[in-house]
């Protein structure tokens, strides 16, 4: 089994994310009359983008592949979602792809959809992640100081600058 997923936030108002999976099983059974071997290959694919239209609303398209030794299925959806609060997002959306014939008519195509999403980092002290660094109240300030340098091997004196943060 192998996955690999990243996100990328060019600045605030856009996040790509992708995602990619494969899994390789193997099956072997022994029994008194018959035996049974079987191996199967999956593989996951998955990207979104997010764009957020203010600090309260965004919209989200994605993309996703699921297939392997033979079976292939493409998905799709758009979102629109909605922060009442900083931690908490609501969304409506539509999803759809291909219909998985083996499931029967239970497994439709797609259709509309509402969710719900919460951050958790509210609990358990942050689930003991850094402290956010306090904002600066100004500009850092470099000050130049002159200094004397005199080389001792042969007498020469040059000016060395320092330079010191504050």
């Amino acid at each position: 089994m192998f996955s690999a997923e990243g996100i990328y936030t060019p600045n605030w108002r856009w996040e790509l994310y992708g995602k990619y999976a494969f899994r390789n099983s193997s099956t072997d059974i022994s029994g008194t009359s018959n035996d049974f071997s079987g191996n199967s290959s999956t593989h996951l694919a998955q990207a979104r983008a997010t764009y957020r239209l203010g600090y309260h609303w965004d919209v989200v398209g994605e993309a996703r592949w699921l297939g392997g030794n033979g079976y292939n299925e493409v998905g799709y959806s758009v979102e629109a979602g909605y922060y009442p609060l900083p931690d908490l997002r609501l969304s409506a959306g539509y999803s759809g792809g291909a219909t998985d014939y083996d499931f029967g008519e239970n497994r439709s195509a797609g259709g509309f959809y509402v969710g719900a999403t919460a951050k958790l980092s509210g609990l358990l002290n942050g689930f003991r992640s850094q402290p956010i660094a306090p904002v600066q109240s100004s500009e850092s300030v470099i000050q130049v100081s002159d200094e004397t340098v005199i080389d001792v091997t042969t007498g020469d004196s040059e000016i060395e600058r320092q330079a010191v943060e504050f």
